[in-house]
């Protein structure tokens, strides 16, 4: 098995998340439907068509809003959208297939004819084989589906030999998952973001943060308060330089706090794992979740990298959201 690509499909991990997050298995069976429709379409320009005529979305930005709605819940299987693709409207068809549980036979019927080997499978039967013709991408994504959507409760059980063929390309998850993996298996815990100590910690640091900016998270949603959109001095000037715009108008203000929030959440966490691996080096000096507050030292470069990594990928965020909605549009006139 390789290591390095065992972090980016983690089976513990994700078995956690769906277990411990109330529509965690939707999410997951949402996002595996959706990268099935995305590597089929890969291969079959005809495909966007024949989804669109089973489906038919209407042709308003009420698919969009869905799908803004699906990747500001959380980073776990928040896909990236791909410039110039219909990958808004897979998404959409996905959501709705798991949201609605429609097409039980249709959606089978459709992996099955892209993926006939997956047709002859007994996926009930927790000894069957995950073998070298899962490294397909249409093969690998159809089967999770098939599993989530119709033998959850063995999906425990098939991660572990969907890890062994994962491929690099694949791009199951990215830097949110290997983050958080990290902080169950450094703290022994697991499903940390839900531990009440794990909390404790990241709102501590978050609140600490945010006082030493003396600022709130609303505000940090208006640009006019945040001095880096009007003197850019941080190593995320280049972000800025090029205009800052008030991201909070893109979107409900509720909606953008609650963005923003998350983001300050993983931001104090990945500069929090940052250190945790210098203290690592000193046995005497390994932070746990009862010492920290007498030995985890969180100085002005933390907080500022903090601080900035929250605030730049909130804009970059709200920016990314202004293009999809260029870009949908575009795709509404090729439907």
């Amino acid at each position: 098995m390789n290591e390095f690509l065992d972090q980016y499909f983690p089976a513990d991990f994700i078995s956690d998340y769906i277990t411990n997050t109330p529509d965690g298995l939707s999410r997951f069976q949402t996002y595996s439907l959706y990268r099935f429709f995305q590597a089929v379409s890969k291969i079959d320009k005809a495909f966007t068509h024949k989804l669109q005529e089973h489906f038919q979305a209407p042709l308003t930005e009420e698919p969009l809003e869905t799908v803004l709605n699906y990747l500001s819940k959380d980073f776990f299987f928040s896909p990236g959208i791909r410039e110039n693709s219909f990958d808004i409207f897979y998404l959409y068809y996905a959501i709705t297939t798991v949201e609605t549980q429609t097409d039980i036979e249709y959606i089978p019927s459709l992996i099955y004819s892209y993926c006939p080997l997956l047709g002859k499978m007994d996926f009930a039967d927790v000894s069957t084989e995950i073998h070298a013709d899962y490294k397909q991408e249409t093969v690998f994504f159809g089967a999770l589906y098939l599993i989530s959507r119709s033998f959850s409760p063995l999906l425990t059980h098939y991660l572990p030999k969907f890890t062994a063929v994962y491929q690099e390309d694949f791009h199951f998850t990215g830097e949110d998952f290997v983050l958080y993996n990290f902080m169950d298996e450094y703290f022994e815990i697991k499903n940390c973001r839900n531990n009440p100590k794990y909390k404790e910690l990241i709102d501590t640091l978050i609140l600490a943060t945010l006082n030493a900016f003396d600022t709130t998270i609303e505000q940090c949603t208006l640009a006019e308060g945040l001095p880096q959109l009007i003197r850019p001095y941080s190593k995320f000037a280049g972000l800025y330089r090029f205009g800052a715009f008030e991201g909070a108008s893109l979107m409900d203000m509720t909606e953008a706090t609650a963005m923003m929030k998350y983001l300050f959440e993983y931001a104090v966490a990945y500069e929090l794992r940052n250190n945790l691996f210098d203290f690592h080096l000193e046995e005497d000096r390994i932070i746990t979740l009862d010492n920290w507050k007498e030995k985890l030292k969180w100085y002005n470069t933390q907080y500022t990298n903090a601080f900035d990594l929250a605030i730049s990928s909130f804009y970059a965020a709200a920016m990314s959201r202004k293009m999809l909605r260029i870009q949908y549009n575009e795709n509404l006139k090729q439907l």
